[in-house]
């Protein structure tokens, strides 16, 4: 699965604009390593949710920025954004139960 893969999903604009105030700021990087552009790494968890590919055929597939992406998902996930997006309708409980059990493993 190569990255191009990726590309064919971007996330609107319009989208964009009700996800941004559901995002954490970033984390310093100092000492939790990189992290992958938000609305890029949220693209790819879009991807993922249509898709259905588990998190190591995501990161596996993107050579240095794969632990980028892994990084922000993490934060995401240990911060509610997740959560957020599903209590505005963002995404499903079943999408939201699917990332965490994508992410879990």
């Amino acid at each position: 699965m190569a990255d191009k893969d990726y590309e064919i999903y971007e996330i609107p604009d319009e989208l964009w604009e009700r996800v941004k105030p559901l995002m954490p700021p970033t984390p310093s990087i100092s000492g939790s390593g990189p992290y992958m552009d938000a609305r890029r790494a949220m693209a790819i968890v879009f991807h993922v949710l249509r898709e259905g590919y588990k998190l190591e055929e995501i990161t596996d597939n993107f050579g240095g920025e794969g632990a980028a992406l892994q990084n922000r998902i993490e934060h995401w996930l240990s911060t509610g954004t997740f959560d957020r997006l599903w209590q505005v309708g963002i995404i499903t409980l079943d999408e939201l139960k699917m990332l965490v059990r994508i992410i879990m493993k």
